[in-house]
Formats: C-alpha cells, sequence, structure tokens
C-alpha cells in the first residue's frame, strides 16, 4: 500500500511526471512502479499520456480526493 500513496504523492501536483522520474523517486524497479500506476490507471487515479511514457493524477480525482 505504501508505494500507490507515495506514487500519489509524487502526482499530486498535477503535473506530467515521467516514468522514469516516478520510478527514481519510488525507489523501486520498473516493473513494480509499472504495476502500481497501471493499477491506479484501471481506476482513472492517473492519466498516461498518449505515448505512456508520462503519467499525472487524474484532474477529478485530485479535485475530489486530493485536497
Amino acid at each position: 500500500m505504501a508505494a500507490i500513496e507515495k506514487a500519489l504523492e509524487i502526482l499530486k501536483d498535477g503535473e506530467w511526471h515521467s516514468l522514469d522520474a516516478v520510478i527514481e523517486e519510488l525507489k523501486l524497479t520498473e516493473d513494480v512502479v509499472k504495476k502500481v500506476l497501471s493499477f491506479l490507471a484501471e481506476f482513472n487515479f492517473i492519466k498516461f499520456d498518449e505515448e505512456g511514457t508520462k503519467v499525472r493524477i487524474d484532474n477529478e480525482f485530485q479535485r475530489v480526493c486530493m485536497e
């Protein structure tokens, strides 16, 4: 659960973050970070850019849950 919370903490600013930056910040393997981010995206908590190389928090989720 800590990885999910930390990922949301990183993304809560609403800006786009590269996958590499998130991986570095979480200090987890690329595979684990991708699984965490895929889980969050599945439930529309975050969004990937069209290339799948950047992520940001979903605006609606941020508005409702992160304030």
